[in-house]
């Protein structure tokens, strides 16, 4: 008797795990959509706004991209780290160098 209920008990599990696993998938897939949305979202308000960069930190990989926003191009510009880490990039950092309207970016990577 208790093999038997061991068993049932055993593939309920397995069934409620499955079912918690798709319904989480499908949390998952959704919170990302609406993530999404909400950056894209942000993006367009920086651009209406205008917005010439936008600049975030501690990515490990420096970047300097082009995003269509609002009606204009935003630059997405991201620094690197200082972390020794072993990554695929070296440490590294960012200058901005503003001259009038242009915006230049350095990155300066560490030996």
């Amino acid at each position: 008797m208790y093999d038997t209920w061991a068993y049932a008990l055993t593939q309920v599990w397995s069934l409620a795990r499955r079912w918690v696993g798709v319904e989480m998938m499908r949390w998952k897939r959704w919170h990302a959509r609406a993530v999404n949305d909400t950056r894209l979202a942000a993006l367009e308000a920086l651009g209406r706004a205008g917005a010439h960069a936008v600049l975030s930190g501690h990515v490990h990989d420096p970047f300097d991209l082009p995003a269509p926003a609002g009606g204009r191009t935003l630059r997405l510009i991201g620094a690197g780290t200082l972390s020794e880490r072993v990554r695929a990039t070296r440490p590294s950092f960012n200058e901005l160098r503003i001259e009038g309207k242009a915006l230049e970016t350095r990155v300066h990577a560490m030996d």
